[in-house]
């Protein structure tokens, strides 16, 4: 019963070095101080604009890369290069190394699900192991069960996994979709995806703090795209007063 299957629609960049997650608290729509070693979040990246550009899920190893902080960056491959170069457009200065990691690395996704949709008890996330690293869903409370990702060197991938057809249908049998074909890029705003309901969106990233509140973490886009996406979320929604 359940499923493990190759995600080979699914990609990595790595983004390495100490300033790594200051880096991406300016880029990415949800706080980098949720994701901690063994963790991850999701979320999206977005142009200017306030338009999505990607949804991505976030994983911090435990293990460090070369000595520096890791943090491993799961997109569509159909977007891995524009948010690529996206990236390194945006390093300027840093001290960071930002690598497309899709051809040393796969995805690996595992549930416990049943086939009759039965919740079949599991074992703990396991510890990392020197083959990889397995990873919680960030998404999982909105799952039927959990859902585990495992990261593998592309040398030691299973040989023998179930077709993908099972995660998609997993997914959208929660109501839940990823990559281009449902987070529309340069046309779509992150509260018309429902990023918010999926704990994906940090409205609190980058607003101004009232007089005596803790300062604000950074975030590049800031208030415009808080503001830009409420804004906009109320109106397509209908939900103005």
């Amino acid at each position: 019963m359940g499923f493990k299957c190759l995600l080979s629609s699914r990609s990595l960049i790595r983004v390495s070095g100490a300033a790594a997650h200051e880096f991406l608290q300016g880029l990415f729509t949800n706080d980098l101080r949720l994701l901690h070693p063994g963790g991850s979040i999701w979320g999206c990246f977005l142009y200017h604009t306030g338009r999505l550009m990607c949804d991505a899920y976030l994983y911090q190893p435990s293990r460090v890369h070369g000595g520096d902080v890791c943090i491993l960056v799961d997109v569509h491959r159909d977007v891995v290069d524009t948010l690529h170069d996206h990236l390194l457009d945006m390093r300027m200065r840093r001290r960071l190394q930002i690598d497309n990691a899709g051809k040393e690395f796969v995805v690996v996704a595992t549930s416990s699900y049943g086939n009759g949709g039965i919740y079949e008890e599991e074992e703990k996330t396991p510890p990392p192991s020197s083959e990889c690293e397995t990873f919680m869903d960030p998404r999982s409370f909105a799952f039927p069960a959990p859902l585990h990702k495992s990261i593998f060197p592309l040398s030691k991938a299973p040989s023998v996994t179930d077709s993908v057809a099972r995660y998609e249908t997993f997914l959208y049998t929660a109501g839940i979709g990823e990559g281009p074909d449902v987070f529309k890029p340069a046309r779509s705003f992150p509260f018309e995806c429902n990023t918010d309901f999926l704990r994906g969106c940090q409205l609190s990233e980058g607003m101004l703090p009232r007089s005596g509140a803790h300062p604000p973490h950074p975030c590049h886009a800031g208030d415009p795209k808080t503001h830009r996406s409420i804004e906009v979320s109320i109106f397509s929604r209908g939900n103005w007063r």
